[in-house]
């Protein structure tokens, strides 16, 4: 299962009697949360459901009330008159907060699950990639094979 070893596992969990495959690579934020953290959080808000990520360790989504894809935790946040703690990326949390102000989400590890990589892609950027602005992108090319080289195995192994 690729790119994710802790999403495989989550899917693998709810699709018995098939074989998978596992890459040894995980998302660094999901992956960084701990049982400790969430058994934690949960001491502090005893009454409230724990949402999480599939990308986290599966001892960590066993602990949740729900496991779910981004867009799948904000419903079932917003669907639920309970107060949530938020297992997931940092913008999950702003993003619930803005649109419930008076409701209590609480994110998991504070400030510390933000995702420095998707925050570096600007909305600008993706409008800017779906219209086809025409920017050329240019690169060493034995950088070009090396990068392509995974990709082309993702494809392979992934479908």
């Amino acid at each position: 299962f690729i790119p994710d070893k802790n999403l495989g596992r989550y899917v693998q969990m709810n699709v018995p009697g098939k074989n998978f495959a596992f890459f040894d690579g995980c998302c660094p934020v999901h992956n960084s949360i701990t049982v400790d953290d969430v058994i934690a959080e949960k001491e502090k808000h005893p009454d409230a459901l724990f949402a999480v990520h599939p990308e986290c360790r599966p001892e960590v989504a066993e602990l949740a009330d729900f496991v779910g894809s981004t867009s799948a935790i904000i419903d079932y946040a917003l669907g639920t008159d309970s107060d949530v703690i938020i297992g997931t990326e940092r913008g999950v949390t702003d993003y619930l907060k803005i649109k419930h102000p008076s409701r209590n989400f609480y994110q998991l590890r504070g400030d510390l699950l933000v995702c420095r990589d998707m925050k570096m892609t600007t909305l600008e950027e993706v409008y800017s990639a779906i219209i086809g602005s025409g920017a050329i992108i240019e690169m060493d090319e034995s950088l070009r094979l090396a990068a392509k080289r995974p990709l082309d195995n993702m494809l392979k192994y992934g479908g």
